[in-house]
């Protein structure tokens, strides 16, 4: 048990320096993407698996709902993998035991792009924290019991790194 405690604070440690470096390197407009064809089923595929255990050890699940046939993406798999990551963490860390957390996509055509949504059964945002929630070092309150606080910074570099694809 100690040995997990002891592993899940260095990956903690280690998400958290590289948002920290990547969030600077965006500011400074030193931010590299290495964009190439990517299907969305095989990013989104990569990291439900990579929060597996993360899931299981929740007494919770990760599915996917992608439809057969969405159109390739232009995008750096490592950075998009972090960002639906740092997502199906949060949407883990509020929803309730035993339950699901869904990672889906669809294609929006008139925006020529692809669309992820990760949701859960959690408390949900506050409404006065919805547009807060994408700043540098916001917290919003744990709504969930148990629920771990972040540092602030996961879903800054969330919606850097997607801005820096040309998404939103």
């Amino acid at each position: 048990e100690q040995l997990r405690m002891v592993g899940e604070m260095a990956r903690d440690m280690r998400k958290m320096l590289s948002d920290i470096l990547d969030i600077s390197r965006m500011e400074a407009g030193r931010f590299k993407l290495d964009r190439r064809p990517s299907q969305p089923v095989t990013l989104a595929d990569s990291a439900a698996e990579a929060m597996f255990f993360v899931a299981k050890m929740q007494s919770k699940t990760v599915t996917l709902a992608i439809p057969a046939g969405l159109p390739e993406v232009s995008a750096d798999p490592g950075i998009i993998k972090r960002v639906l990551e740092n997502l199906i963490s949060n949407a883990l860390r509020y929803a309730p035991k035993r339950s699901d957390v869904s990672v889906s996509a669809a294609a929006e055509p008139k925006e020529r792009a692809v669309v992820f949504s990760v949701t859960d059964k959690g408390p949900g945002i506050k409404p006065g924290h919805l547009e807060k929630i994408f700043e540098k070092y916001f917290q919003s309150e744990p709504g969930a019991e148990n629920a771990r606080r972040g540092k602030g910074l996961g879903l800054t570099f969330c919606r850097m790194a997607v801005a820096a694809h040309g998404g939103r």
